[in-house]
């Protein structure tokens, strides 16, 4: 093997050792952006469909039309906001969320936290029925971090 022969396979394998460590950072990265993202799938969808609402410019809503999953009654808690009712670890852990909790029959419960640069904290919490509509008045000014009028939930209240 010649001299050049050698110099092309250690630029060879230069540029391999080169593109592997670029390959193994970009998986990193992509790895930690999925991996950082604590919210559920639910809370994600959750999510989607209450932004299309407040994108609409629609007043109200049933809550059911921004759930997939079956529920029966939805707890409304505001930030740090928990009056014994919220089942499992209380997820607003600070000022910027508030938060819905589904229950269905059998006592299963599911938690959504919501941004409240998305939609601000209600006007008033605690537990409503299945018919709860989700109103809102307010335009969503995108260069606030707050909405500037808060959302009201109209319906049945539970009895528990």
């Amino acid at each position: 093997m010649g001299q050049s022969e050698k110099i092309n396979i250690n630029r060879i394998r230069k540029w391999q050792k080169r593109i592997m460590v670029i390959l193994g950072i970009i998986i990193v990265g992509i790895s930690i952006i999925h991996f950082s993202d604590s919210r559920t799938k639910v809370e994600r969808d959750f999510e989607k469909a209450l932004e299309k609402f407040v994108e609409s410019g629609e007043k109200r809503i049933l809550l059911r039309f921004l759930t997939d999953f079956k529920w029966d009654r939805v707890y409304v808690f505001g930030p740090y906001g928990d009056d014994g009712s919220w089942k499992g670890e209380h997820p607003l852990t600070d000022e910027g969320h508030w938060g819905l909790q589904f229950i269905d029959m059998n006592n299963n419960y599911i938690p959504i936290r919501i941004r409240r640069g998305l939609l601000d904290e209600p006007r008033q919490c605690g537990c409503f029925l299945k018919d709860v509509q989700l109103v809102y008045h307010g335009e969503r000014d995108p260069y606030s971090a707050n909405s500037k009028t808060k959302p009201e939930f109209l319906g049945t209240r539970c009895n528990d």
